[in-house]
């Protein structure tokens, strides 16, 4: 308390410097302006008062109560003798004040005196327990002292401990990721070894599967040139046949019309249209006549039925 109490005091000593530079500004320029700083100045004065009395106890803060309004009654008397001639208004005012300063000053002169005023043995109490109050405080401090150097020696070995679990479990850790990054590796080898394998007998497989597939073209395509090659020799041969027996029949009658020969077909060269036994024309001149042994064989040499 009396450091905030000294506290006040300084602070409203600066309020009253303050406002009293102030007030010298504005003395001419602007009254009203002083007026109200000189008020200013004034309160700062009280609250400092107030302070110096709160903090030297009751008795105290009545006895500057005292000397305040004792100043205050002094100041009046003197303001008054000036004005009393020059402004009746304010003489007035002043007498009012004079009067108020000295109705405070009998109230606190009155409690200074009832009050009991503190005695020897007061104070040397008091003395006792400011020592009492000291030792404790040391005390305190010591103890604070003491605990803020526990404090500071369990925090460090709360710190190494935790220093070493760190470095404990990241080295556990480092440890089950390397054993895990080999694992994982010694998995992808093996994998892409047997993929490899894999890859390699698919490859191996496709390729047989590919010689067996040209050997096999390549004998269908033997077999079918051996089947075409005999159908035309079959062919040229019938087709021979039927010219020597064709021929052979006009030379034995005689005659100008060309005979089956034992083919049921028989065509026209020049118009391409073929004629089977009962239409006519089915008979005609031998420069112009081919046979074939069926309707199928005459339309894939490009002729069609006649309509006769």
């Amino acid at each position: 308390m009396d450091v905030l109490f000294a506290l006040i005091f300084f602070i409203s000593i600066g309020f009253v410097i303050y406002y009293s530079v102030k007030r010298s500004q504005y003395k001419t320029k602007e009254p009203e302006t002083y007026n109200r700083v000189k008020n200013r100045v004034w309160y700062a004065a009280l609250v400092a008062l107030f302070a110096i009395g709160a903090g030297a106890g009751v008795i105290g803060f009545f006895s500057v109560i005292v000397l305040l309004s004792l100043g205050t009654i002094i100041y009046y008397i003197i303001k008054m003798i000036q004005t009393r001639k020059k402004d009746p208004v304010t003489y007035n005012k002043i007498k009012h004040r004079i009067w108020y300063a000295v109705l405070v000053f009998i109230i606190s002169y009155i409690i200074v005196i009832v009050l009991p005023q503190p005695s020897s043995t007061t104070a040397n109490h008091t003395n006792i327990a400011k020592v009492d109050s000291s030792k404790e405080k040391q005390e305190r401090e010591k103890k604070k002292q003491a605990d803020e150097s526990s404090k500071k020696e369990s925090e460090s070995t709360a710190k190494e401990e935790s220093e070493s679990t760190k470095k404990e479990s990241e080295s556990i850790a480092k440890e089950e990721s390397e054993n895990t990054k080999k694992e994982s590796e010694s998995i992808a080898k093996e994998s892409s070894e047997s993929v490899k394998e894999e890859s390699e007998n698919n490859k191996r497989e496709e390729s047989i599967q590919k010689v067996n597939d040209e050997k096999a073209n390549v004998e269908s395509t033997k077999q079918a040139s051996n089947v075409a090659a005999k159908a035309q020799s079959k062919k040229a041969s019938n087709q021979q046949k039927q010219t020597v027996t064709t021929q052979r029949s006009t030379t034995n009658s005689g005659a100008s019309q060309v005979t089956t020969g034992g083919a049921t077909i028989i065509g026209n060269t020049k118009s391409k249209i073929y004629h089977v036994p009962g239409q006519a024309g089915y008979h005609m001149s031998s420069t112009n006549a081919i046979t074939f042994q069926s309707e199928q064989e005459a339309q894939a040499a490009g002729y069609r039925k006649s309509l006769r």
